[in-house]
């Protein structure tokens, strides 16, 4: 019987953007599976796959509180890490839509 010891490294946010051509308004489909396939590498992609739920109450389950912080934790690392690979140019106007978004 052969035991490999398997060390797990944190991969950084910023790491990850290194590797992302930054979107520039004309590359969004490329930029796009490149921004999804290293979301799914940093484990944050939990907000694209569940839809949001309903908003915490004095009767929510301690699942139901974990699975929203662990929501908003995702959804707000993920704006990050988009953030930073959008052009300066059209940054602000991806700022506004996001907020407007969010409301």
């Amino acid at each position: 019987m052969t035991i490999t010891n398997t060390i797990f490294a944190p991969v950084s946010l910023h790491s990850q953007v290194s590797f992302i051509k930054k979107f520039n308004g004309l590359n969004l489909p490329e930029w796009s599976e490149q921004v999804q396939f290293h979301l799914g590498v940093l484990d944050l992609e939990l907000v694209l796959l569940h839809d949001k739920p309903a908003n915490i109450t004095n009767t929510s389950s301690t699942k139901q509180k974990s699975f929203n912080k662990a929501l908003a934790r995702s959804n707000r690392l993920r704006l990050m890490f988009m953030q930073m690979t959008i052009a300066e140019n059209i940054k602000s106007t991806f700022l506004k839509l996001t907020m407007l978004r969010n409301l």
